[in-house]
């Protein structure tokens, strides 16, 4: 038994499965390694629509979210698959956050102020902020 069956067996434990064979580990970890993968595409769908909305080719994706900050195998399936969805001429850079949700409020609550005064263009250094909830705001765009 390796040692990923021994970790997965001990969370199915936790969980009260009993009787679990190595078959079920098997199972499990494909399963999970699948749903990772759907969920990293869908998301990075997500933004790749946005980059392609806002229309800048140099775009700065600001994340946060324990699964993007704690699972390495999200972060890089996101990023990759991002880059393959967007046209080659956009440039994509990814920021780890700590407070997304917070900053993410603060610049939703500014970018609604200042289009109430006036019309706000995007710039060439927009950029995009998600964060665990999947909420995203483009910083200097208000047409999202």
């Amino acid at each position: 038994m390796d040692q990923d069956c021994v970790r997965t067996r001990d969370l199915l434990v936790q969980l009260h499965f009993d009787n679990i064979g190595d078959n079920d580990c098997k199972l499990v970890k494909s399963v999970c390694r699948i749903v990772l993968h759907r969920a990293a595409y869908l998301a990075a769908a997500a933004l790749a629509a946005l980059i392609q909305h806002v229309q800048q080719h140099d775009v700065t994706i600001a994340i946060d979210g324990s699964l993007w900050r704690y699972h390495h195998r999200f972060k890089q399936q996101m990023e990759a698959r991002t880059r393959e969805l967007v046209e080659p001429k956009y440039k994509v850079k990814f920021l780890s956050l700590l407070d997304g949700s917070g900053i993410g409020a603060a610049l939703t609550t500014a970018v609604s102020l200042q289009s109430s005064f006036d019309t706000v263009h995007p710039t060439h250094d927009d950029q995009i902020f998600c964060s665990a909830e999947n909420s995203c705001a483009a910083a200097g765009h208000t047409e999202l």
